[in-house]
């Protein structure tokens, strides 16, 4: 099974990633929220084309962008026009500014695409080499509930049947329709899936295929996580409205400082 995401061809088409996803909702607001309460300056790790990063540098906050992914630097540069922001392509796993944050941000639930301990702890340890001593650190995940996020098939350790997932309109007009087969890995506690875009161009058929494997985290493991890598959970919320995070989350929303 596939373990590595070192080739994420989802993140090819800036453009359509926007379209797809969105440029704003309950997420974006509540993460302003915190960056109106925690100021600057911030890093946005991960910050794909800009979702965070952009609307932070424009309430004020001296801003740093990170990402691995070439194509989604560039749209974000496009997209912050003259917003003083400094757009770095690195590996989250292993960076070094030499700075210190106030705000440290990682959304969009990209902290599942760290798959291994390895991963993970090379992202934690990045988060607190550049966390100030009064700074927070806040980032999402899915909550890895396996019986709502997986089909049965997948559950079993096998594909399951093409799934429609969701429809978006392209930069031409185009109904862009998602669909997606998954399969588990209950001992990695991954998730594998395959991302089909289909299209038409007037009559012929089209179809983009994608792939990526996700992990699932424990609320238990994430602690444990969080706590050998120099952090503290200060809040944990299950959902954007911050009600409480229970067994019946949609997500698992946490907010860290550093551990004394």
């Amino acid at each position: 099974m596939a373990t590595d995401n070192t080739d994420l061809t989802e993140y090819d088409d800036p453009e359509g990633y926007d379209r797809e996803n969105g440029l704003s909702g309950p997420d974006l607001d509540y993460y302003l929220d915190l960056a109106r309460q925690v100021g600057g300056p911030a890093l946005d790790l991960a910050c794909g084309t800009g979702f965070l990063t952009i609307p932070f540098a424009r309430l004020g906050l001296a801003m740093t962008g990170v990402d691995r992914a070439p194509a989604m630097l560039d749209h974000a540069r496009r997209k912050a026009g003259a917003l003083p922001i400094r757009w770095v392509l690195a590996d989250c796993r292993a960076l070094d500014l030499g700075e210190r944050f106030r705000l440290v941000t990682l959304t969009g639930n990209a902290f599942q695409e760290f798959l291994t301990r390895a991963d993970q702890e090379g992202l934690l340890g990045s988060v607190r080499r550049h966390l100030a001593p009064a700074g927070l650190f806040a980032f999402e995940t899915r909550f890895p509930r396996a019986s709502e996020l997986l089909t049965p098939a997948a559950l079993a350790g096998e594909w399951s049947e093409e799934t429609p997932w969701r429809q978006y309109e392209n930069a031409r007009g185009q109904a862009i329709t998602v669909s997606t087969a998954q399969r588990h890995d209950p001992l990695r506690q991954t998730v594998e899936y395959v991302i089909y875009q289909r299209w038409h161009e007037g009559a012929r058929a089209e179809v983009r295929t994608e792939r990526t494997t996700l992990r699932l985290v424990y609320p238990r493991e994430m602690e444990a996580l969080l706590h050998y890598n120099g952090l503290a959970i200060r809040d944990a919320y299950g959902d954007w409205d911050r009600r409480p995070l229970t067994g019946d989350s949609p997500r698992m929303i946490y907010v860290c400082g550093p551990r004394p």
